[in-house]
């Protein structure tokens, strides 16, 4: 069972952004249908904002300037580029769902993703440092690096926060966008 649970969860992770993004294309359209939005640029607006961000999720970790040598450089660039992806997400599925069918967010939407977008912080510093920084992490002996330890060291723990952070943001957006848009 464990091997099945694990399989399942990398193939989550792995394939996540790609689901997240055709699920923004479909209810994108959905929402274009109810909206009766007959605009066919809005229409390829909305459909290439998540192809294009989809892309880039991909292509960015792998630019040539990055640095992704061993040091506090290739710490802080790890932790901009994911955290710029990770805004990039949010903002990719609100502005295609904004061609589509003119959808806004509540504002407890987006205090909600700045939570999510703190803990994916927290998560992204310490896999930088699992990833480019091991025997710092080891010999952290502050009390953040202490918490880091224990908490992301669970697999438990760090299976939430990845499904928490990639899908709970997005759902919510969906969900919104579904009750809110309304025939205009």
């Amino acid at each position: 069972m464990d091997s099945l649970t694990s399989i399942l969860f990398t193939i989550i992770n792995r394939y996540s952004i790609v689901l997240l993004y055709l699920i923004t294309i479909i209810i994108g359209l959905v929402l274009a249908k109810r909206t009766e939005n007959d605009d066919a640029t809005k229409k390829l607006l909305g459909i290439s904002i998540p192809i294009v961000a989809a892309v880039l999720e991909f292509l960015v970790p792998m630019l040539p300037f990055l640095d992704k040598s061993v040091g506090k450089k290739a710490v802080t660039s790890y932790i901009v580029v994911y955290m710029i992806l990770y805004i990039l997400r949010f903002v990719a599925v609100v502005g295609s769902l904004k061609f589509f069918a003119d959808y806004s967010p509540a504002r407890w939407i987006i205090s909600l993703y700045v939570v999510l977008a703190v803990i994916y912080l927290l998560r992204t510093i310490y896999f930088s440092r699992v990833v480019y920084g091991f025997a710092a992490l080891i010999s952290d002996n502050s009390l953040f690096g202490g918490f880091m330890k224990v908490f992301m060291n669970n697999p438990s723990a760090l299976n939430v926060i990845n499904l928490l952070c990639t899908f709970i943001p997005f759902i919510v957006v969906f969900i919104d966008s579904l009750n809110t848009v309304r025939k205009r």
